[in-house]
């Protein structure tokens, strides 16, 4: 493709755009006459939608000062000291991979009409497993373990993690078989299989890795693609049982 081939391209395709999605008549002036201009602004203001803008400004401003978004909702939760505030701090904390602060703030929000917010307490699972705390992941599961939103949540998967690490073995067994479900989960029921395996349980670990490995061969191939690394850790551990 030549240099010159690409402002017709652009051009060709801002038209065409225009047609399909009946705007405005000035518009196929503005791209014909101003063809790169023109077409650059059409792209901006006609194509791209504003929350993928804003979503790529903000990992462009995430790159270039990571620590502004936190700096930002700290100042924001001096002026309104609201449930909203703290979590959306604990929240940026916890992107951040800094998991005590976002603990801390995640506990200071569970007070009042809060103190059993299904989200928040998801957030402390996870949270308080990546930091060992496997007793206090633990606690926090407990609390929304009924919950059917808790339940479809990594949270969920998180809260068995934990009970496996304390040797509650029954109990984490129950929430793995949970996650356990035809296309889907797939790096989840891989971690099952070799928490099997640690049980010396090779037969029913050896079952949900042929499922597995099956699966994998149906899938779409962008599904096949997000998944490679898990689908061929599948198969290296089916061929040592």
């Amino acid at each position: 493709m030549t240099y010159l081939s690409i402002p017709f391209l652009l051009q060709v395709f801002c038209i065409y755009h225009a047609y399909k999605n009946r705007k405005e008549t000035h518009w196929y002036f503005i791209i014909f006459f101003l063809p790169v201009i023109g077409g650059i602004i059409y792209l901006f203001t006609q194509v791209f939608k504003k929350h993928d803008l804003d979503k790529a400004q903000d990992s462009i401003t995430k790159i270039i000062n990571p620590t502004k978004k936190i700096t930002d909702l700290e100042q924001k939760l001096k002026f309104s000291n609201t449930h909203d505030n703290k979590v959306k701090l604990a929240d940026a904390y916890f992107e951040n991979n800094e998991f005590q602060k976002a603990i801390s703030h995640y506990e200071d929000s569970l007070d009042g009409l809060f103190s059993e917010d299904i989200y928040t307490h998801r957030q402390l699972v996870i949270a308080y497993y990546k930091t060992e705390n496997y007793k206090q992941a633990i606690s926090k599961g407990i609390v929304v373990a009924k919950n059917n939103a808790f339940k479809k949540s990594d949270g969920y998967y998180f809260y068995g993690l934990a009970l496996a690490k304390e040797n509650q073995t029954a109990k984490a067994l129950v929430i793995f078989n949970f996650i356990d479900k035809p296309f889907s989960n797939y790096e989840k029921r891989l971690n099952y299989a070799k928490y099997l395996i640690t049980l010396g349980d090779s037969k029913s670990a050896k079952e949900i890795l042929q499922e597995l490995s099956n699966e994998s061969l149906q899938v779409s191939k962008q599904v096949k693609r997000q998944n490679s690394f898990t689908f061929n850790d599948v198969n290296k551990t089916l061929s040592t049982l």
